[in-house]
C-alpha cells in the first residue's frame, strides 16, 4: 500500500554546531561530486555509492562529518550524491528519446558554492521518540544539538520519523518527516465531480466553477520585497562593499514565509472546497517549461510551481491531474509583443 507522510518545520537561530554540520556537508558533497565528474568524463562510467565511499572513507573531509555526528550521517550525504547523478542519467536518457520536452540538454551536476552550506539527512534509525522527547545521535546532543519535546505533535513511540537540517537565509530549519495513516479514499459515486484550475498572474487561481483567489498578495509582496532588495543592497555595497548582510538574508527570510502561509492558505481552501462540493477530481493547467517571451510569466513560474507542490502534498484522496494550460500553449505560438499585452 502507499505510504503518507507528514512533516513539520521548525526554525532555529544560527548557531556553530548548526553551521558546522552543515559546512562539513558541503565540503563531503563537493568532494563527492568531484570524484564523480572526473570518472563520468575521463572514462563515461558512472561512479555509485558503494566505490564512492570506499574511496572517501578514510578522508578527512568524511571524518570531519562524522566526528560531529556518527556514521551514518555521512552516508547519506554520499547516497543524496548518488541520487542527483542518478536523475541527471534519467534526465538524459529521457532527453535523447524527446529533446523538444526540453529546453535544453541536462548538463552533469554541479559543485554547492564554496561559502555555501548543504542539508544533511537524519534517517529514521538516528531519530527515535524516547520518553515524550524526539532524540537525536548523541553525540550530536552532547554538543548541543536540540531535542525536542513531542507535546501536540502527533507522535507516538512506534512513530518512524525521518529528519532533516536545512540551511535557510540567516536561520535553520529542522524538519521532522513522520509517517502517517493515508487519508480514506472517496466514494466515485459521491465524488464525480471535476474541478478545473487555471493558474495566473493577476489571478493566481480560476476554477470553473467560479472560485477566484487574487494573485495580489504575491504580487503585493513581492514589489515590497524588490522595493526593499534594491534600498539595502545599494546601502550595503556603499556602506560595507558586500552584497550580502544580515538584514538582506532576513528580508528574504521574511518574503519567503509570507509567501508559504499564503500559498498553504490557497491550497486548504481549494480542497475544502472540493471536499464540500463533492468533487473528486481537480485539473490543473500548467506552464511546462516557462516562456521566455513573457518575462512576467517567467518571474511567477516558481511560485506557481511551489502552489502546484503544496496542492499535490495535500491531495491525498482527490485525484489529481496536471496538463499544459490553454494561456500557454496560446503563448508559445503567439509575438511577444501581443503575448505580453494578454498577459
Amino acid at each position: 500500500s502507499q505510504r503518507s507522510y507528514g512533516a513539520f518545520q521548525i526554525q532555529y537561530p544560527p548557531n556553530q554546531l548548526f553551521t558546522d554540520l552543515c559546512v562539513c556537508s558541503k565540503n563531503l558533497y563537493n568532494k563527492a561530486v568531484y570524484l564523480v565528474r572526473q570518472e563520468f568524463f575521463k572514462n563515461g562510467k558512472w561512479l555509485q555509492y558503494s566505490k564512492l565511499y570506499h574511496q572517501l572513507k578514510t578522508e578527512q573531509v568524511y571524518l570531519a562529518l562524522k566526528e560531529i555526528t556518527d556514521s551514518y550521517i555521512p552516508q547519506q550525504v554520499l547516497r543524496l550524491v548518488e541520487q542527483v547523478w542518478r536523475s541527471f542519467f534519467n534526465a538524459l536518457k529521457a532527453w535523447k528519446k524527446d529533446p523538444e520536452g526540453f529546453l535544453a540538454k541536462p548538463r552533469p551536476p554541479g559543485y554547492k558554492p564554496k561559502n555555501g552550506m548543504q542539508i544533511i539527512s537524519f534517517p529514521k534509525p538516528r531519530v527515535r521518540i524516547r520518553k515524550t522527547t524526539v532524540c537525536f545521535p548523541k553525540n550530536m546532543v552532547k554538543r548541543g544539538f536540540p531535542q525536542i519535546p513531542v507535546g501536540k505533535f502527533p507522535f507516538s513511540d512506534n512513530t518512524d520519523i525521518s529528519g532533516r537540517l536545512l540551511p535557510f537565509y540567516d536561520r535553520f530549519i529542522l524538519e521532522l518527516i513522520y509517517e502517517v495513516e493515508p487519508a480514506p479514499k472517496l466514494c466515485p459515486a459521491t465524488f464525480s465531480k471535476v474541478i478545473g484550475l487555471d493558474l495566473g498572474v493577476n489571478n493566481l487561481v480560476t476554477s470553473s466553477d467560479g472560485l477566484l483567489v487574487k494573485g495580489g498578495v504575491v504580487k503585493s509582496i513581492n514589489q515590497w520585497y524588490n522595493k526593499q532588495l534594491a534600498k539595502y543592497k545599494s546601502l550595503a555595497a556603499k556602506n560595507n562593499h558586500s552584497t550580502d548582510t544580515r538584514r538582506l538574508l532576513r528580508l528574504g527570510r521574511h518574503r519567503t514565509n509570507k509567501i508559504k502561509d499564503f500559498l498553504h492558505k490557497t491550497s486548504r481552501i481549494i480542497i475544502s472546497h472540493c471536499l464540500a462540493n463533492n468533487i473528486g477530481t481537480i485539473v490543473i493547467g500548467i506552464m511546462h517549461n516557462g516562456n521566455s517571451t513573457v518575462s512576467l510569466v517567467k518571474g511567477t513560474l516558481k511560485t506557481l510551481s511551489a502552489f502546484l507542490f503544496i496542492c499535490l502534498f495535500k491531495c491525498w484522496n482527490i485525484r489529481l491531474i496536471v496538463q499544459e494550460s490553454l494561456l500557454f500553449a496560446f503563448l508559445k505560438h503567439t509575438p511577444p509583443n501581443v503575448a505580453a499585452s494578454v498577459v
